[in-house]
């Protein structure tokens, strides 16, 4: 994985030169229950770089709201790709 890269590639690389745990299944698992399960505790910053700070348990999860100084909505997204038959 290249040096500098964006978003959750970026989170995956640090944890690896950090030596923590495996990055891949702290983004896949971790991560992912923390923005889904989470609470807003608060929104910090100036407005043309506000952030939301989730927590879950013992993590926080910081999400920029804006992009360039420009409100920013990012999209998350997840699915089966082949829904369990019933």
């Amino acid at each position: 994985m290249g040096r500098g890269g964006w978003g959750l590639s970026h989170i995956i690389q640090k944890r690896h030169e950090m030596g923590y745990d495996d990055g891949e299944t702290f983004v896949t698992e971790i991560l992912a229950r923390v923005l889904a399960e989470g609470e807003l505790v608060r929104k910090v910053g100036p407005p043309h770089a506000q952030r939301a700070i989730l927590e879950y348990e013992n993590y926080r999860a910081v999400l920029p709201l804006t992009e360039f100084g420009e409100p920013k909505t990012w999209l998350l997204t997840a699915y089966e790709i082949e829904p369990k038959k019933k």
